[in-house]
């Protein structure tokens, strides 16, 4: 199972957690060995799934479903998430807001750095 580097509370609020995943402790092999979170790079996404899986369970009582990873098009777009999103389609923006605890907000990082607010 994937170790988050780091898991804390922000704001005072036992709601809002935040925690940052390396690569370390998941499925994927190869190129994409061991803990990647990215599909769009050729990784089998049977393995990305059950990666981003565990790492949901992480950060509590969540799963798969739970789970938003946008997919970043380097743009001014924000989306806000007000109901649960479906996985299979894709979000495509650079920021994300909800105010709902039962929905996880994830962020693929390569050369960029995310910024929590």
């Amino acid at each position: 199972m994937p170790a988050p580097y780091t898991i804390s509370k922000v704001l005072a609020d036992d709601r809002i957690v935040h925690g940052f995943f390396g690569r370390q402790g998941g499925r994927s092999a190869g190129d994409f060995a061991t803990n990647n979170m990215s599909i769009a790079q050729g990784d089998n996404p049977d393995l990305v799934v059950s990666n981003r899986s565990q790492a949901a369970q992480q950060m509590g009582d969540f799963g798969i479903k739970d789970l938003v990873v946008f997919r970043q098009v380097h743009s001014t777009t924000v989306v806000t998430l007000t109901e649960r999103h479906n996985p299979a389609v894709a979000v495509e923006a650079d920021a994300m807001v909800t105010n709902r605890s039962d929905i996880l907000l994830g962020v693929l990082t390569a050369d960029c750095a995310p910024v929590l607010l």
